[in-house]
């Protein structure tokens, strides 16, 4: 059986429940802008976090676990982490000699950024066409 920390109105965490849904919102776009980050090239986010598609996916997969209360979804998500995590795992060990320097662009990273929140927004207004859960 699975140990999670649930976060539901009227529990005895509820300043714990408060903040975690209060602030998960201020999450979710360094998430959406890690996963851009690994489409564009020659970027300060790919270069030192290496794997921003992952840490991105991660990090959305872990907010979804926390404001989810269904067990189904609560295997979907911890596997998206578990395999997230053994992948980074798995290609840094692969890959650790053969280390690249690349020239980032600070222009590249503004459209990284750009593009991240612009798919950020996009993702919030289709969330309910995309996933069949409202927002609101």
């Amino acid at each position: 059986m699975f140990l999670v920390l649930r976060f539901y109105p009227g529990s005895e965490n509820s300043e714990l429940n408060n903040f975690v849904f209060n602030n998960i919102h201020k999450v979710l776009p360094v998430s959406s802008i890690l996963i851009i980050a690994a489409y564009i090239p020659n970027n300060h986010f790919k270069k030192y976090l290496r794997h921003p598609m992952l840490i991105g996916l991660t990090i959305w997969a872990t907010t979804h676990l926390l404001i989810n209360t269904q067990y189904n979804q609560d295997i979907f998500f911890f596997a998206m982490i578990a395999f997230n995590i053994y992948m980074i795992i798995g290609i840094e060990t692969r890959d650790r000699f053969n280390l690249k320097a690349s020239k980032c662009s600070w222009k590249n990273d503004l459209a990284v950024v750009a593009l991240g929140l612009i798919g950020h927004v996009s993702l919030i207004k289709l969330h309910y066409f995309l996933s069949g859960v409202s927002l609101s």
